[in-house]
């Protein structure tokens, strides 16, 4: 097997993995509106402010909570089951104000109680992620699978110093 087609194909596999993994998550969301719920009490909460210089500053929901299950104690930072979500500062500051001071209302896996979210439900674009991944997945394999001589020399020549 050529490099290119190597690379083909680890390529093929990543996006399947993650395809997968997003569609795993995408289950839980769906799954997390009809958990049972209990009352927990933030370790933190904050805005974590990721700069890049190319671009402006992104922002995200920081925290870190603690609640009781069963007479147990468990610890998340979770707040959806979601991929990636920056946003801009205003959203930001307002989801973290809305859990305010006091007590949070944390919905929890009355299976696996360790796992656990703030805001139950799906987010937007929850369910394209991992369809384009799989898509991915599917057009990498079938260059694979059923033109390994011109996928051999597309990527030889995108890895080519063009």
């Amino acid at each position: 097997m050529s490099l290119a087609l190597g690379l083909i194909l680890a390529a093929a596999i990543i996006f399947c993995a993650l395809s997968v993994y997003h569609f795993w998550l995408a289950n839980l969301a769906y799954a997390s509106r009809r958990w049972p719920s209990v009352s927990g009490r933030f370790i933190f909460a904050g805005v974590w402010v990721s700069e890049d210089a190319e671009g402006p500053p992104t922002y995200s929901s920081s925290v870190h909570y603690r609640y009781e299950v069963g007479g147990k104690e468990f610890e998340s930072s979770r707040i959806r089951f979601a991929g990636f979500d920056p946003r801009h500062q205003f959203d930001t500051n307002a989801e973290v104000a809305s859990f305010g001071k006091g007590p949070v209302s944390v919905v929890y896996d009355p299976r696996c109680p360790s796992r656990s979210c703030l805001i139950p439900g799906p987010c937007r674009g929850m369910v394209l992620t991992p369809v384009v991944y799989l898509v991915l997945s599917m057009v990498l394999a079938g260059a694979y699978l059923f033109v390994p001589n011109e996928a051999s020399l597309i990527l030889h020549w995108l890895l080519d110093d063009h």
